[in-house]
């Protein structure tokens, strides 16, 4: 009796060993212990434009997955994102028509950044193919997001922006500002998994 009761202890304590491990990457390689970030993208300069962005912050690797998802957007136009914010620590706000200094009708990019702040982390340009749609994804590594230290406190107080608006002046041709922001969104902490 007590030979099977030595047994089945070792039994079980080998069927843990093989089901923690599997029960702890359900949640994803890298991922216990992480905290995600989500934000929502509003238009800035361009009405129809939308979109959402989901980060996944590993502390112990200082690695930060990136997931934008933008749409509405002219197909065959080259965009650059980046996760923008104030190294003194103010948090990011979103900017409004309020911040338009000039009223030419277009949010420029230096007067996004009084709300926004200045970009800290930018993200590769993005090109759009088809349907008006962006699909990013990247990792970033700790020397990628050394302006964001201390990540897990600033990235919370930051936002994202896109950038690039095909404007209408008045008078003239239109033309493809690179600077503009055409979307951006407040980076928020969700959750710790």
């Amino acid at each position: 009796m007590k030979a099977k009761l030595v047994l089945l202890s070792i039994l079980v304590v080998v069927a843990l060993a093989v089901i923690l491990p599997t029960t702890a990457m359900a949640k994803g390689p890298g991922t216990v212990g992480a905290t995600v970030f989500d934000a929502k993208l509003m238009p800035t300069n361009a009405p129809p434009v939308a979109g959402e962005l989901h980060l996944v912050l590993n502390p112990r690797a200082i690695r930060l997955r990136v997931m934008l998802h933008v749409w509405g957007i002219r197909d065959n136009m080259l965009h650059t994102a980046a996760i923008t914010g104030f190294t003194s620590g103010q948090p990011a706000r979103l900017p409004t028509p309020a911040y338009d200094a000039n009223k030419d009708g277009i949010i420029s990019g230096a007067e996004a950044a009084v709300a926004v702040g200045d970009p800290l982390v930018w993200l590769e340009p993005i090109k759009v193919k088809r349907n008006g749609k962006i699909v990013f994804y990247a990792t970033l590594t700790n020397s990628q997001l050394a302006a964001l230290s201390p990540i897990d406190i600033m990235l919370g107080k930051c936002a994202i922006v896109v950038y690039g608006v095909m404007q209408q002046p008045t008078y003239g041709l239109p033309f493809y500002d690179p600077t503009a922001p055409l979307t951006s969104g407040l980076i928020k902490a969700k959750k710790a998994i």
